[in-house]
């Protein structure tokens, strides 16, 4: 309102010129940022439905494993769908593990970790699936992760 005033020639300098209000332009907070278990269960669920084969491969693959990698792992999406097939590794103690690599794409704190793979995973074919793949990249690129989250609180 004073930039306007002062425009006007009403007033020679704008009083609050370079005053800045703290937390402003932040979006409004109306619930916590994590899923409900009610939006966990549709979510997972939805992603056990068949899907048509008009959809790409590597599409339906993203849909079908990444929710569950994520829930078993906690890891973000966008770390989940960089996944390449050579991320997933036999630890020495016999134990398969995913290797979340900084060099395979954005990776919290920018550090490489190294989380177990759930045998309910193991179990749904995640490895038979990895072994099929070609090498290189499992999933649609770090960009599909905001289409996996389609239910809007």
């Amino acid at each position: 309102m004073f930039e306007w005033v002062k425009t006007r020639k009403k007033i020679k300098v704008n009083p609050l010129e370079g005053v800045k209000v703290a937390g402003a332009n932040q979006p409004l907070k109306t619930r916590e940022p994590e899923f409900t278990e009610d939006e966990i269960a549709k979510l997972l669920q939805a992603s056990l439905k068949p899907m048509s084969t008009r959809i790409q491969a590597k599409l339906r693959a993203t849909y079908g494993w990444v929710p569950w990698l994520c829930a078993y792992t906690e890891a973000r999406g966008g770390e989940m769908t960089q996944l390449r097939k050579e991320d997933f590794i036999r630890h020495r103690n016999g134990f398969w593990v995913i290797k979340i690599m900084p060099e395979a794409g954005d990776v919290k704190g920018n550090t490489y970790r190294e989380i177990p793979d759930h045998e309910h995973l193991i179990g749904q074919g995640l490895l038979d699936f990895v072994e099929r793949s070609v090498a290189g990249p499992l999933f649609r690129d770090g960009t599909m992760a905001r289409r996996l989250t389609p239910l809007t609180p």
